[in-house]
């Protein structure tokens, strides 16, 4: 029984007394967070920390934020800031919003395709629908 408790001593007890974790660091709006009220987080295949908030969507790649916003100027944006839910379908990211149905972000475009939740709202809906219809997004059936 002794020769246990010397082995303990000498072998495993330095490892546990000089284990660190590593350190934690804390990211929010003085970062570039475009809110600090978080509503959804994922983390893609290639690491990146993504962050839905009432603000937008977030990427975050271990340094920075990108933030993604409505132009209401422009198609290809989120149809709208209040982010609620995240999914990632291969190189796109399913984004649930407030109000205004679904967005896929293609990821290499960096653009996004409005799904509106019922119908088709209007012509630019109509027409990301069309653009989607040759895009392969592989969507798993559980």
């Amino acid at each position: 029984m002794q020769h246990y408790s010397t082995l303990f001593t000498f072998l495993l007890l330095p490892l546990l007394l000089f284990s660190q974790a590593p350190p934690l660091e804390r990211s929010g709006i003085a970062q570039g967070l475009s809110q600090g009220f978080v509503t959804c987080l994922l983390q893609d295949s290639e690491g990146f920390l993504w962050a839905g908030t009432q603000n937008g969507l977030n990427r975050f790649d271990g340094h920075r934020f990108k933030v993604f916003r409505n132009d209401p100027f422009d198609s290809l944006s989120l149809s709208t800031n209040f982010i609620f839910s995240l999914c990632e379908a291969g190189d796109f990211l399913l984004v649930g919003t407030s109000a205004n149905g679904l967005n896929i972000f293609h990821k290499k475009t960096q653009r996004f395709f409005r799904l509106p939740a019922s119908g088709y709202a209007d012509e630019t809906s109509a027409a990301n629908a069309r653009r989607l219809e040759n895009a392969s997004i592989p969507f798993h059936h559980f």
